[in-house]
């Protein structure tokens, strides 16, 4: 029978596969020594997507939080949509979700401008949204000077 390398596989691979590469969505071998050299031999080949950087968590009830949030979605925000053209249609509700934000050609806009609020009203929030009996300073600091 012999013995066959992750190269001989590789090329046996290209050669008898006349689906593209980019559509090869799992290769399953029976031994993991060829399979990680295959898979390292195959990602030559194809556009392997490198970001690591994953969303954050959205926190509805300290709001002023979500300007990291928002600013995370706004720097992944090519890449989600990349990743969203390379699905097919689902039936899930975050499916539809996502695609209904796809369609938002504001959907940036709408994340600046909420970061330009929290911001402008940061100082204030982390004031005065404390444990601590904050509310007879209040009307000082809203009174205008």
């Amino acid at each position: 029978m012999g013995h066959a390398t992750a190269q001989d596989i590789f090329d046996q691979l290209i050669a008898k596969t006349a689906i593209p590469f980019t559509k090869i969505e799992q290769l399953s071998m029976d031994g993991p020594n060829g399979n990680w050299k295959v898979h390292s031999l195959l990602s030559c080949h194809i556009e392997v997507p490198t970001s690591t950087t994953v969303p954050l968590d959205y926190r509805p009830h300290r709001w002023v939080e979500n300007v990291t949030v928002a600013e995370r979605a706004i720097a992944i925000w090519p890449d989600i949509q990349l990743f969203f053209k390379s699905l097919k249609p689902l039936s899930t509700k975050s499916y539809k979700t996502l695609a209904e934000m796809m369609q938002d050609k504001l959907l940036t806009a709408r994340a600046q401008c909420f970061i330009s609020i929290a911001k402008d009203v940061e100082p204030f929030l982390l004031r005065f949204q404390s444990g601590a009996p904050l509310r007879p300073f209040l009307g000082s600091e809203l009174s205008i000077a």
